[in-house]
């Protein structure tokens, strides 16, 4: 299942629907309010999305709510904001928001998730893990 706050993923799932392996399907909605049941997910992932969430903590929380106990949240992106220029990247992108490891921990952390870690590759990128 993927879940978009706009109409492309959407559209993209409904063409390529035949080519997929597995039936995928595609919901429109926003981080902060997810629109599933708690405890439906074994594991969810967010893909260089969380810069563009409106609240960051409210995201995590909500995906919390939706995983099952000891499911499983990945959450990757190619900018901790370290890199030199990211940072006046995101002043320019309305909305954009960059998450150290440090910050991402904690926000994980804070929302509920234990067994957190986190994996840099010193250029940037960062994935986090954490368990309900």
């Amino acid at each position: 299942m993927g879940v978009d706050v706009g109409v492309n993923l959407i559209q993209v799932l409904s063409v390529a629907r035949d080519d997929l392996l597995v039936p995928v399907e595609g919901v429109l909605a926003a981080s902060v309010d997810l629109p599933f049941e708690p405890n439906t997910f074994d594991v969810v992932t967010a893909f260089e999305t969380i810069y563009f969430w409106p609240d960051a903590a409210k995201g995590l929380a909500e995906i919390h709510r939706v995983l099952k106990p000891g499911g499983r949240v990945l959450v990757c992106y190619d900018d901790d904001g370290t890199t030199p220029g990211a940072q006046d990247i995101a002043k320019q992108i309305e909305g954009m928001s960059l998450y150290t490891a440090e910050r991402l921990e904690s926000l994980l952390s804070e929302a509920g998730f234990v067994q957190v870690e986190t994996h840099a590759d010193g250029q940037g990128r960062l994935c986090a893990m954490g368990t309900k």
